[in-house]
C-alpha cells in the first residue's frame, strides 16, 4: 500500500510504503522518488472499545417523553432497554448486531469490544449450549469484518439490597462462581479467528465485592483485558457511599480491579482524587460521548485526564452513533465548551498545537491497547487495521495534508474514506 501520506504516532509523514503480509503490517518505508501512490492519506483504523450491539435495536425509539412522565433521564431510557434486551430471540440477535457491526466497519472500526450481558434466554433459562448468545455475535462481527474481543460480563443484581427485574433477568450471572465459570467456557468456545474473550463486570451496582475482587483475580491471574462502567450518573455516585462508604473508584481501588489492563467505561463524574487513582494504576477511561451526550450523563474531564496521562479510548455503547470521528471530535467540543476555549485539549500548555494528536490517539492505539490487541498504529508487527481518506487532488504538502486529516476530523461534509482495511483486507465495497 504506498500513500501520500501516513499519520504515524502523531505525525504526518509523506510518501510512505505499508508492506503487509498475512494480515499484518511487515514494513513502513519511504516511497522511491518516481513511485506512484494508492491512496492520499493513511490512518491507523480505529478501535470500539464498548458496545451494546442488541441496543441498535432501539435507535430512534426513545426520542420522545411517553404520556404522563414530564422528565426523561437515563434511568428512564435504561427501563426501555430492559425491555428491548427481553424480547431480543438469537435470529433476532444476529439480525441486529450484523446491522451494527457492518454499520462500524463502514465508519472505520476494525474491531469491537462487546460488552455483553444478554446472557439468557428469554424465558430466562440458560441456552443450550450455554455460549449461544455470544456466540451469534462473534459471528456476525466475522460476517461484518471485525475483529471481536468479547467481554461477557458478570451482573447478578439490581442494586444494593435489589433484585433484577423485567428484561434484566436475561443478564443474570448469579454469583462470581457461575460467572466465572461461564466466562470460561466462552474462551474455550469461541476463541480465535479474529475472536478473543475478555472479563468485566456490569458495574458497582449490579456486582458485590466479593464478585469484584474475584473478576478482577482471575483477570489479573489469566492476563486478560477487564472492563466496568463507572462513574456514569450521579445517583450511582451516591449508591456507592450508602453502600460501601466510598466513592465508585475508591471502591474499585481496595478491590484490586483497577490496573494497566483494566478500563472504566465513563468516568463522566469523576471525585477528587480518582484522576491521580487513575494516573497512578495505568487505568483507560472509555470515553463514549455521543451515548453521554443523549442520555444526559455529564462531560468528561477530558483536559484533565489527558494532562495527567491518563489513556482515553472510544466506544458507542448504545449505538446512537457507531462513528469514530463523532466520539473524537465531541471529546474536543464538549472540552470546548467546559473550558469556554477553541483546540481545548491543547490549552493553556500548547504542549501539543492540535488536538487531532490526542483524539486520532483515543479513536486508534488507546482502544486498541484497552481490548489488548496489537493494533492501533500504522507500525511493522502490528495488524493491518488502515483507513484510507479520499482527497480530490494530490496532497502536495504537510499543511494540505493536515487540512485534509482536520477537515476530516472537524467539519461536515467530512472528506470521504477511499477505502477501510481489517487485517489487510478491505472491506468497502467500491
Amino acid at each position: 500500500m504506498r500513500a501520500q501520506w501516513i499519520w504515524s504516532d502523531g505525525r504526518l509523514l509523506a510518501r510512505q510504503r505499508v508492506s503487509i503480509e498475512g494480515g499484518t503490517i511487515s514494513a513502513v518505508a519511504p516511497l522511491e522518488p518516481d513511485e506512484a501512490t494508492d491512496h492520499a492519506l493513511l490512518l491507523p483504523a480505529f478501535h470500539n472499545a464498548h458496545s451494546h450491539a442488541f441496543q441498535w435495536a432501539m435507535r430512534g425509539a426513545t426520542q420522545h417523553l411517553d404520556a404522563g412522565h414530564t422528565e426523561d433521564d437515563f434511568w428512564s431510557w435504561r427501563d426501555k432497554m430492559f425491555a428491548v434486551a427481553g424480547a431480543l430471540d438469537l435470529d433476532e440477535a444476529f439480525a441486529v448486531a450484523l446491522a451494527c457491526y457492518r454499520q462500524m466497519v463502514a465508519h472505520g472500526y476494525a474491531s469491537v469490544g462487546e460488552f455483553h450481558y444478554l446472557h439468557r434466554r428469554p424465558d430466562l433459562g440458560w441456552y443450550e449450549p450455554q455460549e449461544a448468545l455470544a456466540a451469534v455475535h462473534c459471528e456476525a462481527a466475522r460476517a461484518a469484518g471485525l475483529s471481536m474481543v468479547l467481554i461477557p460480563v458478570a451482573y447478578e443484581r439490581g442494586g444494593h439490597n435489589r433484585e433484577l427485574v423485567g428484561g434484566q433477568r436475561r443478564f443474570d450471572t448469579t454469583d462470581a462462581a457461575t460467572y466465572l465459570a461461564y466466562a470460561a467456557r466462552l474462551r474455550d468456545q469461541l476463541s480465535g479467528d479474529g475472536v478473543s474473550v475478555a472479563l468485566g463486570c456490569h458495574s458497582l451496582r449490579a456486582c458485590s465485592r466479593a464478585t469484584l475482587q474475584a473478576v478482577a483475580r482471575e483477570a489479573s491471574l489469566l492476563d486478560l483485558p477487564l472492563h466496568i462502567h463507572a462513574c456514569e450518573q450521579r445517583r450511582e455516585l451516591r449508591e456507592s457511599i450508602e453502600e460501601y462508604g466510598a466513592e465508585p473508584l475508591e471502591v474499585l481501588a481496595s478491590v484490586g480491579f483497577l490496573g494497566p489492563h483494566a478500563t472504566v467505561v465513563h468516568g463522566t463524574h469523576l471525585a477528587a482524587g480518582d484522576i491521580e487513582r487513575l494516573r497512578a494504576t495505568r487505568t483507560t477511561v472509555c470515553a463514549c460521548p455521543t451515548t453521554e451526550r443523549d442520555l444526559g450523563d455529564g462531560f468528561l474531564e477530558a483536559y484533565n485526564l489527558i494532562e495527567a496521562g491518563v489513556a482515553i479510548a472510544i466506544g458507542s455503547d448504545s449505538q446512537t452513533s457507531v462513528s469514530p470521528r463523532e466520539e473524537m471530535r465531541l471529546i474536543e467540543f464538549h472540552e470546548r465548551l467546559r473550558r469556554e476555549r477553541r483546540n481545548a485539549l491543547t490549552y493553556p500548555t500548547r504542549a501539543l498545537l492540535q488536538p487531532s494528536a490526542s483524539l486520532l490517539s483515543a479513536g486508534s492505539r488507546a482502544g486498541a491497547e484497552a481490548l489488548g490487541l496489537r493494533s492501533g498504529r500504522i507500525a511493522a508487527g502490528l495488524a493491518a487495521d488502515l483507513v484510507a481518506l479520499a482527497a480530490p487532488a494530490p496532497l502536495a504538502t504537510q499543511e494540505e495534508a493536515q487540512t485534509l486529516l482536520h477537515t476530516w476530523l472537524f467539519c461536515d461534509p467530512a472528506p470521504p474514506f477511499a477505502q477501510v482495511y481489517t487485517r489487510g483486507l478491505p472491506r468497502l465495497l467500491t
